[in-house]
């Protein structure tokens, strides 16, 4: 791992077991289990038949090339099989992020760049982000800054190591607020069909401080920003004009899907809420209109 940016490893592309379609997703761990995140349309395109299952692969720890690929079901959908943001019904939305279940525990991401040297806890090739890995309320990454954008753009791979691609894009809107009252912040890239589910990070050389030389986050090399969608385009008489624009919805849609899920199926939802309160004590320090128009998207849904 040590050759290699260790971000690489939080990626997987996703087949869908129904289209020749193709995308992104990445590994979230929270509590004791281990998601898989994408977009929504991936599993539920508008031109499309919802998919009834997805493929993905895990990472050998010893050999990084060496990828065992995993079949999920996906058929029975929304909130069943997978989870998105609103109201058990599976009334619609429009927060294009998809959190998908999985049998397997990944080793945390963050154990990667914090270890010291200590690889005790890290057991698996593919690793997972984790609220830990969130932008808080002290942390400062600003319209302008560069970040990282990791998928797989057009089926383009390494076919020998899956290893995906990283792509530099450049945060368009200030982050932190919602963009047309809608939780999600704008990158200026050129992305193309195969990114979508892209985790967006901010690496090392965002975080650094001007200031001071160190890290503007209090020990992390790399943040969670959000999450890659859909592209925005102007519409020509025969045709659209690609506007390099792109949607990022922000990673903290997924704290408040999963905790949704985790509260409702437990036996003690009080007790649940206090082990999360417990684990991730930050989870809740960001911006209050950001979180007020996520729930309000949520409201909406029901």
């Amino acid at each position: 791992m040590a050759s290699i940016n260790p971000v690489y490893s939080t990626v997987t592309m996703i087949k869908v077991g129904n289209r020749d379609d193709f995308a992104t997703g990445f590994f979230y761990n929270f509590l004791d289990d281990t998601y898989l995140v994408t977009n929504k349309h991936v599993l539920e395109p508008d031109d499309n038949v919802p998919a009834d299952e997805v493929r993905f692969f895990i990472r050998s720890y010893n050999n990084l090339g060496d990828v065992n690929w995993i079949t999920k079901s996906v058929e029975e959908g929304s909130q069943i099989d997978w989870y998105e943001m609103g109201g058990n019904d599976g009334s619609d939305n429009d927060i294009d992020v998809a959190v998908i279940p999985i049998n397997q525990k990944l080793s945390d991401f963050s154990d990667y760049i914090n270890n010291n040297g200590d690889e005790s806890n890290i057991v698996t090739g593919s690793t997972a982000f984790s609220p830990h890995m969130l932008m808080d309320g002290d942390d400062v990454v600003s319209g302008g800054d560069t970040v990282l954008v990791i998928g797989y753009p057009d089926g383009l791979l390494d076919s020998q190591s899956y290893i995906p691609l990283l792509r530099n894009a450049r945060i368009s809107t200030p982050y932190g607020l919602p963009f047309q009252d809608d939780p999600k912040f704008i990158t200026d890239a050129m992305m193309y069909p195969g990114m979508s589910g892209s985790p967006i990070v901010a690496g090392p050389r965002t975080l650094k401080n001007p200031a001071t030389g160190g890290l503007r986050t209090s020990s992390r090399g790399f943040a969670l920003l959000g999450i890659h969608s859909d592209n925005y385009q102007r519409e020509m008489e025969d045709d659209f004009e690609r506007l390099n624009l792109n949607a990022g919805w922000y990673a903290q849609i997924l704290n408040l899907i999963i905790i949704n899920q985790v509260v409702q199926s437990s036996d003690n939802p009080e007790k649940t809420f206090d082990r999360i309160d417990s684990e991730y004590p930050d989870i809740r320090e960001f911006d209050s209109n950001l979180i007020a128009s996520i729930l309000r998207h949520a409201v909406q849904a029901e």
